[in-house]
């Protein structure tokens, strides 16, 4: 009874906070509750005095006393740290036990320990990780495994800055990590890690390149959680009955979600897709509930996408085709001169101080040569119905860049759950359905390769070419 009595003295919502911002919220907590009295809280900031004097004089290696006041509160922070991680690792009654009867020292001392033993299991962890790494072009992700990670090893600092990241981390995990830092965030961003490149074993490299070429031809230079594209994709095939390890969506595939989902609520899409994990945690034997649990975090914003996306007969930027990289070359759009910024912008300017549609119109067709530029004026410029002017200026291939440029842009959106669907790409649609079906085919049938300099997405790959049409 002694022992509940003590638990209902926690608060389990800072059990997830970061080791320095867990001792000064439990610290908070015992003194509410009374549990602290006066005596033990003065004893508790003499010690912490104490304790900073002593690693001051570490810091400096006992050539000062004294640091700058911003150096002061790091390695007070990091003694918090130290102190946090060691009592996060034990039951609340020995928690309190130890706050009342041992030194901080003593419990800092005990956190330095654990933290050594977090590192080492860390360096484990990662040569793990670079060994088990999936063979992919995407720069994020090597980029994070092969240089980034290690960086923490060799620049990370328990004892006077154990609060602190250090590393370069660009590659994003399925579930963003929350409230921890140093130590405590890199050991967790591993263990998801290696998680999430043990589900992508299961699939064939070979399919996952294709997959992520087909989400987006520059997928090497996004940062893009390579597993959830591939855990979508699996769990869209298996809705639909198919063999989720191939990993490919077709657009029949794609028609017949629109078809079952037509109509039908989040909660059901949801459903649907709650089904489909539990088959695919079952086919694949994952009974770690941890992982099990890491995984279904997918499923709401998942839902939530389709659902959008839906109102708009677009679900190819979420259950992708594969984009063979041996496909054949399709045509080439050939962009013309571009403004400098200075003159985009002073035109900019200038194109919206006109009354009237057609004087835009005017300026646009004597002045722009590049489809890039248009697409930027487009956007800051034009209004409503204006868009379907300035479209009709346009020849097929460059409404297909147009295309490819929406599209790559809502993708990009829609990975970060950003749902709302730009005027620019209603409009755009509205002009492609009202053209006749052999045109509109036509359209939608061009893949355009060469780009230049589309602002605002990721086509710099492509080489700057000659003018086109207006």
């Amino acid at each position: 009874m002694n022992y509940i009595a003590k638990i209902s003295l926690f608060d389990d919502s800072i059990s997830n906070l970061s080791s320095n911002e867990y001792f000064i919220n439990l610290m908070n907590q015992l003194h509410q509750k009374n549990n602290l009295n006066l005596e033990q809280i003065q004893q508790m900031q003499l010690d912490l005095l104490q304790l900073l004097s002593k690693q001051v004089i570490r810091y400096t290696s006992g050539e000062s006393s004294s640091v700058t006041t911003e150096k002061a509160l790091q390695i007070l922070g990091s003694i918090y740290y130290g102190i946090g991680i060691y009592l996060k690792s034990l039951y609340i009654d020995e928690q309190i036990e130890l706050i009342k009867n041992e030194k901080l020292d003593y419990l800092y001392q005990q956190g330095i320990t654990l933290m050594k033993d977090k590192m080492l299991i860390a360096k484990q962890l990662l040569d793990f990780v670079q060994k088990n790494a999936i063979q992919t072009k995407n720069q994020a992700y090597y980029d994070t495994i092969f240089n980034g990670l290690p960086l923490f090893f060799r620049d990370y600092d328990m004892k006077f800055a154990a609060q602190e990241d250090a590393g370069s981390i660009d590659y994003p995990l399925m579930k963003e990590i929350e409230n921890v830092t140093g130590i405590e965030y890199i050991l967790e961003y591993l263990v998801s890690l290696n998680f999430e490149n043990s589900l992508l074993k299961y699939f064939k490299q070979d399919s996952v390149e294709k997959l992520l070429r087909g989400y987006n031809k520059n997928y090497k230079d996004l940062l893009i959680n390579i597993t959830e594209l591939v855990i979508t994709n699996a769990l869209g095939l298996i809705v639909v009955g198919k063999d989720f390890i191939a990993l490919n969506f077709t657009d029949e595939d794609r028609s017949n979600l629109i078809k079952r989902w037509f109509d039908k609520k989040e909660e059901d899409i949801y459903n649907d897709l709650l089904k489909a994990y539990e088959s695919f945690c079952f086919k694949l034997e994952l009974q770690d509930l941890h992982q099990i649990s890491y995984l279904k975090n997918i499923l709401v914003p998942l839902s939530k996408r389709i659902l959008n996306n839906l109102e708009i007969n677009h679900l190819d930027t979420i259950f992708i085709s594969f984009l063979d990289e041996c496909r054949e070359v399709s045509p080439i759009y050939e962009e013309g001169q571009l403004m400098s910024d200075e003159d985009l912008r002073e035109f900019i300017e200038e194109i919206r101080e006109c009354r009237y549609l057609s004087d835009k119109i005017s300026m646009i067709t004597e002045r722009v040569h590049s489809l890039s530029d248009l697409i930027e004026i487009l956007q800051e410029c034009f209004f409503g119905s204006e868009y379907q002017e300035v479209l009709q200026l346009l020849n097929d291939i460059e409404l297909s860049v147009i295309r490819n440029y929406l599209n790559s842009e809502q993708m990009n959106n829609e990975f970060y759950y950003i749902y709302e669907p730009t005027q620019f790409f209603e409009e755009y649609n509205k002009f492609i359905n009202n053209l006749d079906d052999k045109r509109k085919q036509l359209i939608e049938s061009l893949s355009i390769n060469n780009i230049s300099n589309i602002k605002s997405i990721n086509f710099h790959y492509c080489k700057t070419l000659k003018n086109n049409s207006y």
